[in-house]
């Protein structure tokens, strides 16, 4: 069956309301239900290490609105969105208020978990470093590159 693109984001965002998926950072998960084994495990093969977002003017509503309600297992997203400094905070408060996810600074170079948001600070993009399912997040300090 081929679904049009936005049918499949409808139809996977149902399915995995409907499932539990595994604890990303437990796949020794006890299943008691075959049938909800076998969708965890055809699932988890969609499921990401990470999700990044890159925003420009505007994006912030964008952003918001498609983080509302995250679940908690979801995978570690990556945000970089051009805002002036003063705004950040506030809007780092309010995607972890929406969303329901903890947020850490990419400045302290921590390992990415699900449940997790990591916004690019102000003038900086991010690095991702590190090998699947241990992977780091940086920032990147480097000069901006003139095209």
């Amino acid at each position: 069956i081929k679904f049009h693109r936005s049918t499949r984001q409808v139809w996977l965002k149902k399915l995995l309301n409907q499932v539990d998926l595994p604890n990303i950072e437990n796949k020794n998960e006890d299943l008691s239900n075959k049938h909800d084994k076998n969708i965890k495990n055809f699932l988890t093969h969609f499921v990401p290490e990470f999700i990044a977002i890159g925003a420009s003017t505007g994006g912030t509503v964008a952003i918001a609105e498609l983080l509302k309600n995250t679940p908690s297992h979801f995978p570690p997203i990556i945000i970089v969105q051009h805002l002036p400094h003063i705004f950040a905070k506030e809007f780092i408060d309010k995607l972890k208020k929406i969303s329901g996810l903890k947020s850490l600074s990419p400045m302290e170079r921590p390992l990415l978990k699900s449940g997790h948001i990591y916004l690019a600070d102000v003038d900086n993009h991010i690095i991702i470093k590190g090998s699947p399912g241990n992977y780091r997040v940086e920032p990147d300090m480097s000069p901006p590159k003139k095209e």
